[in-house]
């Protein structure tokens, strides 16, 4: 089987999670012998590369980033003819649109791993102009063509069904790679609380998280450890009160932070990862969204959500809580979020897909 695999960007070119997922399911789908080739964009000039042995057609994103648009369209209909794919698997929002269309008229079928749909939740986050231009947006790209779209995460699902695309959507989760985020813990002095996040610029995330710490710092002798993005001057007022900032780790490196933290506080796939190593794991915030994004770990016992001071105080109490559940935590990541159970979802998708 053949698959054509596009992304605005792959790795080197990293910006957050979309850029990690794709990575991680092409070099698996290249172990279960499945032929993929990847066009995708990078800040170099267009041209045909190996990275770690995956052949990619690098598209040039000057001057603008969201001109894959448009160069990626091309690129995709040079590949199209040459490569002769059985599947087209795009990713949402920038590189789902020209692979709609070129899916349509080659007559190949398209599935779209989408990362997010934050419908109304964007007026939490941005002004009421910047929410809904990301509102209007994000529902005219689900108006195009494709023949599945693959939900990362409940979240998601629910909104994809909300839209209407029940009968094209499908729950296949943000795999893990379980052989490197996996517990490797020493006994430390003090508990180190950590999260992994971007400080820099105003988000409403930063603020949350900020006054979680400060609650805490009111009460208790922890030690602050944050992961992410930061100013100069976001630098001097955090290590002023004790908290340390890291800054950027890279993802390959990132297991080795959570295995030296004991609390992590924050949501999403650096959440998941962080339970994968075994640390004791509280939802930064308990919004509909990330409530029914974390349902199955909330139900499982592996996240935690309530009072974060009432529940760091409680572990002061009884440190004993810190490694408890870590068997439990190990073996729930391995059963829903494995790379290989979900590697061999999407390869079943494609087949069915194909036939």
């Amino acid at each position: 089987m053949k698959v054509l695999f596009t992304h605005e960007l792959f790795p080197p070119y990293v910006v957050g999670g979309g850029e990690i997922y794709c990575e991680n399911i092409v070099k698996s789908l290249i172990k279960e012998e499945i032929d993929v080739m990847v066009v995708a964009g990078g800040w170099t000039k267009s041209k045909f590369e190996h990275y770690n042995k995956i052949p990619i057609y690098r598209v040039s994103l000057w001057p603008i980033r969201y001109s894959f648009n448009i160069k990626g369209f091309f690129a995709l209909e040079r590949l199209i003819k040459k490569f002769k794919p059985h599947i087209l698997h795009a990713n949402a929002p920038n590189s789902c649109v020209p692979a709609s269309i070129l899916s349509k008229f080659f007559r190949i079928p398209l599935v779209v791993s989408v990362h997010f749909l934050f419908a109304e939740e964007w007026y939490r986050y941005f002004n009421p102009f910047k929410s809904t231009l990301f509102y209007y947006l994000e529902k005219l790209v689900f108006k195009f063509h494709y023949n599945q779209l693959i939900a990362l995460d409940r979240w998601v699902y629910y909104n994809l069904c909300k839209l209407g695309l029940q009968g094209k959507a499908v729950l296949i989760p943000h795999p893990i790679d379980t052989r490197k985020f996996k517990p490797k813990r020493k006994k430390l002095d003090t508990i180190t609380i950590g999260t992994v996040t971007t400080l820099s610029g105003a988000t409403k995330g930063a603020d949350i998280l900020l006054n979680i710490i400060k609650k805490i710092q009111a009460k208790f002798d922890v030690d602050f450890c944050i992961v992410g993005p930061y100013s100069l001057k976001q630098k001097k007022a955090f290590e002023k009160v004790g908290i340390k900032l890291i800054g950027r780790i890279p993802h390959s490196q990132i297991h080795q932070y959570f295995n030296k933290i004991d609390v992590f506080i924050g949501h999403g796939m650096s959440a998941k990862e962080a339970i994968a190593c075994g640390c004791f794991t509280l939802l930064n915030e308990p919004t509909k969204r990330l409530l029914l994004y974390h349902k199955d770990e909330i139900e499982n016992g592996v996240m935690h959500v309530g009072n974060h001071v009432e529940i760091i105080s409680k572990i002061l109490r009884r440190p004993s809580l810190l490694r408890k559940n870590i068997k439990k935590q190990v073996q729930f990541i391995e059963e829903n979020y494995s790379m290989n159970k979900i590697i061999k979802k999407l390869v079943a998708l494609y087949r069915t897909l194909v036939e």
